[in-house]
C-alpha cells in the first residue's frame, strides 16, 4: 500500500508538473500573439500615413490637366496604393480581433447600401475578361436593419475578391436573403464561384490564420492571408458565422448568416407600379461560359418576378421572344448584348411602349439615337429594380444615365484642417479644394484654437493623435471658446 501510494502520488505530481508547464507555454504564447498584433498595429499605422498622402495627392493630380502617359502613370501609382491600403487595414482589423477589443456598432442601415457599396467596390477593379458577376438579392429582405454595415460590407468584399481571385473563367454569385427570427432576422449571404474550389484537406484548414491554399512559389493570387480570417473575426464580432464547402476544381461556397435587427420590415426594394409591368427576358444559355453561370441568371431573374409581383417570361432563342411579343403586352425587353449585336436593327425598331434594355460590358454603348437603354456588368438586381423604377416614376432612368453623376460641390464653405503631419494637410487641401471648399491649414491644436478665435468656419477637420493638444482636447477647447463669444 505504501508502494501503491508513494508511485500514485509521483504520477499525480508529475502530471501536475506537466499541465503547469502547459499552461506557462500556453500563457506565453498568447503573450507572444499580443505583442505580434500590437506590433503589426504599430507598423500599420505608421504605414497608414504615407499611404495614404500618395492616394491623396494622386487623387488631386489626377484632377488636373495631364498628359495621357502621365495620366495613366498616376493612375497607377494610386492603384497601387489603394492595394497596399487595403492590406494596411486588414492588418490593423487582424490586431483588433486578436486583441478582442473588435466592437461592432449596432446603427441603423440599409441593406441595399451596403450592396451597392460593394458591387461599386467590384466594379471599379479590374477584372478578369468574360468573368461573370451576379448580383442578387431577395426584394423582401427587410428595408431597414440594425447592424453594423460596415463590418458586413467589409466581410463580402474580402469573400468576393477571394472568389474572383480563384475563378479564372466561369462566374460570382453573391445572394442576399433573410430568415425572421424572434429578435429580427439572419441576414443570408450566399456566395458561390466556379473556381478551383478546395479539397477536403484545405477546406479543414481554411479557419487557420495566414493559411493560404495556393501558396505556392507559382501561386495565382497574393496576400498575407488574413483575409479569411479576418472575415471570420468581424463575423463572430456580430454573432454569425461562415461555412464553406467545395468539391475541387468545381468551385467554393460561402454560406453566411448574420443576426440583425429590424427597423423597418417593409421590402428593400419596391416597384411604383408593379402592375403596369410586364417583362421579356432574352438570354441564350449557349452564350454562358459554363451552366452555373447560366443557373446566376436564371435565378436572379426568377427572384425579381416573384419577389416584386411583376409579370415576366424568360426565353432561350429569337422565335421564343417574337412568341412572347405576340401574346403579352410587354412593356420592357432586357436582351445580352450579344444577343443585341446579333439583330440590332429589330431591338432599335421595338413597338411603340416597349423599352428594350441591353445588359453589357461595361466596355460597350449605344449609337447616338438609339431608343435603347444599357445596363453595365456586373449585373445586379438593383440596376434592374432601379430601372424599372425610373421608367414608371417622375425621371426617366435613360435621362439619368445620359446626365451622368453630377459633382458635388460646397462653394463658399469654409473649412479648416487640423494635422500635425504637412503633408496630410496638403492632401486634404488638395482633395476639399476639388469641391469648391476654402481650406485653411494648421499643424497643432493650440494653433487651431488661437486660427479659430480670429476665424469663422463652417467645418474643422480635426486629427486625433497630436502632441500638445489631441483632437479631442482640441474640440473640447474650440468649443468653450465658441460657447464664450
Amino acid at each position: 500500500m505504501i508502494g501503491g501510494t508513494s508511485l500514485a502520488r509521483y504520477w499525480i505530481n508529475r502530471r501536475t508538473a506537466q499541465q503547469e508547464w502547459y499552461q506557462n507555454v500556453f500563457t506565453e504564447l498568447k503573450t507572444v500573439e499580443k505583442q505580434n498584433a500590437a506590433f503589426l498595429s504599430n507598423v500599420s499605422h505608421e504605414l497608414r500615413t504615407p499611404i495614404n498622402m500618395v492616394i491623396g495627392i494622386s487623387e488631386v493630380a489626377l484632377g488636373k490637366e495631364l498628359s495621357p502617359g502621365i495620366r495613366s502613370d498616376i493612375s497607377s501609382i494610386k492603384l497601387a496604393g489603394n492595394r497596399l491600403s487595403v492590406q494596411i487595414s486588414n492588418m490593423l482589423d487582424y490586431t483588433e480581433i486578436v486583441a478582442g477589443t473588435l466592437t461592432p456598432a449596432k446603427e441603423e442601415y440599409m441593406i441595399t447600401s451596403v450592396l451597392n457599396d460593394v458591387i461599386t467596390s467590384i466594379a471599379l477593379q479590374v477584372n478578369r475578361q468574360n468573368l461573370e458577376m451576379v448580383f442578387d438579392i431577395d426584394p423582401k429582405v427587410p428595408a431597414v436593419l440594425i447592424g453594423d454595415a460596415e463590418k458586413i460590407s467589409h466581410v463580402l468584399k474580402i469573400l468576393v475578391e477571394n472568389s474572383i481571385k480563384f475563378t479564372e473563367e466561369g462566374g460570382v454569385n453573391i445572394r442576399i436573403g433573410y430568415r425572421s427570427e424572434a429578435y429580427g432576422v439572419n441576414l443570408i449571404i450566399d456566395i458561390h464561384d466556379t473556381g478551383i474550389g478546395m479539397t477536403d484537406a484545405q477546406l479543414t484548414k481554411i479557419y487557420n490564420d495566414f493559411y493560404q491554399a495556393d501558396s505556392g512559389s507559382n501561386r495565382l493570387a497574393g496576400g498575407l492571408g488574413l483575409g479569411l480570417p479576418i472575415a471570420r473575426g468581424l463575423l463572430n464580432a456580430m454573432g454569425g458565422f461562415i461555412h464553406f464547402s467545395s468539391k475541387t476544381k468545381r468551385g467554393l461556397h460561402a454560406h453566411i448568416a448574420i443576426p440583425q435587427g429590424v427597423v423597418d420590415r417593409r421590402p428593400c426594394i419596391v416597384l411604383a407600379h408593379p402592375e403596369q409591368l410586364c417583362i421579356g427576358c432574352y438570354f441564350k444559355p449557349d452564350k454562358c461560359t459554363c451552366d452555373e453561370v447560366k443557373g446566376y441568371y436564371n435565378d436572379l431573374i426568377s427572384s425579381l418576378i416573384q419577389g416584386l409581383g411583376i409579370k415576366g417570361y424568360q426565353v432561350h432563342n429569337f422565335e421564343g421572344l417574337l412568341r412572347l411579343q405576340q401574346t403579352y403586352a410587354l412593356t420592357h425587353v432586357f436582351i445580352a448584348q450579344p444577343e443585341y449585336e446579333e439583330n440590332r436593327e429589330y431591338y432599335e425598331n421595338l413597338p411603340q411602349g416597349q423599352r428594350g434594355i441591353v445588359i453589357a460590358e461595361k466596355e460597350f454603348s449605344l449609337d447616338s439615337g438609339s431608343r435603347l437603354v444599357v445596363i453595365h456588368k456586373p449585373f445586379s438586381a438593383l440596376s434592374i429594380a432601379n430601372l424599372l423604377n425610373g421608367e414608371t416614376g417622375e425621371r426617366g432612368f435613360a435621362e439619368d444615365q445620359a446626365a451622368g453623376r453630377k459633382p458635388f460641390t460646397c462653394f463658399g464653405v469654409r473649412a479648416l484642417a487640423v494635422d500635425d503631419e504637412e503633408m496630410n494637410l496638403v492632401v486634404a487641401k488638395g482633395v476639399l479644394g476639388t469641391y469648391g471648399i476654402n481650406v485653411d491649414t494648421c499643424l497643432s491644436g493650440r494653433e487651431a484654437i488661437a486660427q479659430c478665435e480670429t476665424s469663422t468656419y463652417d467645418v474643422i477637420f480635426l486629427d486625433h493623435m497630436m502632441p500638445g493638444f489631441d483632437g479631442v482636447e482640441t474640440l473640447k477647447r474650440i468649443a468653450s471658446s465658441v460657447r464664450a463669444v
